[in-house]
């Protein structure tokens, strides 16, 4: 009776809320006997942005009445420390995880924060939940095989001993097989077998497009047109790429070698290929949504973990603040509210954001450093800040950044620095810092003042790749 009660309280709180749009001008219908809206949450991994516009069925479930939030950055660019600030609401700084492993990474340090984590919250105030896909770092390492997170109903994550890359690695309490295709089945059976007076949260995380981008069943599938798509949504060899002159840049860029003049091909077409398998399961839960739930009443999110370079600046993979780097792709749909601002928002936007309006829409107090992309301010301004990278990909230093509307600042652990005029040069270029010293400071001090210590992160030592992860 006391959870009835409590959903029931939700589900008036849930129903005057106002629309995902830009101040939160345009207001839900009044439905008071409605539940609480579901919640799917499609998190892919080192999506790169604007990738996600050349995804079919994903494309088409969005442009129909969602909101693609276009400038959306990762305040620390790595698996793990993404997907806790997801699901804490909360910065690296705050959580302390930095890294995918060790002392200041993966579950290890996440652990301390599974009591207070969003899907824990949902829990409480009656949400079903169900995690069918990646979760922490060396989670099985240090638990048993029975151990579930405080807050998740259903917990299918893959084993630490990734086969191919986690594409083939067994899934707690799945058949055995293709593992995008056996979470996404499981996250649509979720779906199914939710009962029908009580809301869900569901989260799909498969490994796609994550190295070595296996396409499993779907390979060979993807087109020629498909392909070009992907490139030219994700802005592929663009002004950035393979940057020949780097000497404004910091040292530790200035040291990377130039890439081939077939640099990333492979990488394109083999993450776009894996994504066919994130496309047709996206497909497949929302399938089950439509036939077993109430598709007017669902918030739907499809994001990233990170950001992925295809060699801006000579630069390969994540842990970089540069803005291609950093961005990920963000989209989200709730019918029960109008868009007030139409099919595309540029603010600033990040996961954080993300979590706080989940518990906006869903009306379940949970306290995060996000601003809400319903109710709340339109953000000008995000920290970003990293721990110093591993030895054995490109090793760079700790960093403390600060991201306007207009500017980025980036001060590094070697005390230096850069600054881009976003508006005048929006490929990160040239490096401003010296005309503008006083615009630097202040962007320095507010980056300290958001949270980033860079003596801390400075004393952090670089872990070896070996137990590093990625």
């Amino acid at each position: 009776m006391r959870v009835r009660a409590l959903l029931a309280a939700l589900a008036v709180a849930a129903a005057t809320l106002v629309a995902i749009g830009a101040g939160g001008s345009a207001v839900a219908e009044d439905v008071p006997d409605r539940l609480p809206p579901d919640v799917i949450v499609i998190m892919s991994d080192d999506q790169r942005v604007g990738t996600e516009r050349a995804m079919t069925n994903v494309s088409a479930f969005f442009s129909a009445g969602g909101v693609r939030y276009e400038n959306t950055q990762v305040p620390t660019n790595l698996c793990c420390p993404a997907r806790a600030a997801f699901l804490t609401g909360k910065y690296a700084h705050t959580t302390g995880v930095w890294e995918n492993s060790g002392p200041f990474g993966g579950y290890r340090a996440f652990a301390p924060h599974e009591p207070d984590t969003l899907p824990r919250a949902l829990s409480q105030a009656g949400y079903r939940t169900g995690l069918y896909g990646k979760y922490m770092n060396h989670f099985n390492a240090v638990t048993d095989s029975t151990y579930i997170p405080p807050g998740w109903d259903e917990f299918h994550i893959p084993d630490d001993d990734w086969h191919d890359g986690g594409y083939f690695t067994p899934v707690r309490g799945l058949p055995a097989g293709y593992s995008p295709d056996t979470m996404g089945q499981g996250a649509a059976d979720f779906v199914r077998t939710t009962p029908s007076d009580q809301p869900m949260f569901l989260m799909y995380s498969p490994f796609a497009p994550h190295h070595p981008y296996s396409a499993g069943p779907y390979q060979g599938t993807l087109s020629q047109q498909e392909l070009l798509a992907h490139q030219r949504y994700g802005k592929f060899r663009n002004p950035a790429f393979n940057e020949k002159d780097v000497s404004d840049k910091a040292s530790w860029i200035q040291r990377a070698r130039r890439l081939g003049p077939t640099a990333l091909t492979n990488v394109v077409r083999g993450q776009a290929e894996s994504l066919k398998a994130v496309d047709a399961n996206f497909q497949r839960i929302m399938d089950a949504q439509s036939a077993y739930r109430d598709p007017a009443n669902t918030l739907v999110v499809y994001l990233s973990d990170n950001g992925y370079s295809w060699g801006e600046h000579r630069l390969l993979l994540k842990r970089h603040p540069y803005t291609l780097a950093n961005e990920i792709p963000l989209w989200v749909k709730y019918p029960a509210a109008t868009p007030a601002v139409g099919p595309v928002d540029d603010r600033l936007a990040s996961q954080l954001d993300v979590t706080e309006t989940i518990s906006q829409v869903t009306g379940v107090p949970f306290a995060t450093e996000g601003v809400s992309l319903i109710d709340g301010p339109r953000r000008s301004k995000m920290l970003l800040e990293a721990a110093p990278s591993r030895a054995g990909l490109q090793r760079s230093p700790a960093f403390c950044g600060f991201r306007t509307n207009r500017y980025l600042f980036v001060y590094y652990a070697t005390q230096e620095a850069e600054l881009y005029d976003l508006d005048r040069d929006p490929y990160e270029l040239r490096n401003i810092l010296s005309s503008r010293p006083g615009l630097a400071l202040r962007l320095s001090l507010a980056a300290e003042t958001a949270g980033c210590d860079l003596d801390e992160l400075r004393r952090m030592p670089t872990l070896p790749k070996d137990i590093s992860g990625d």
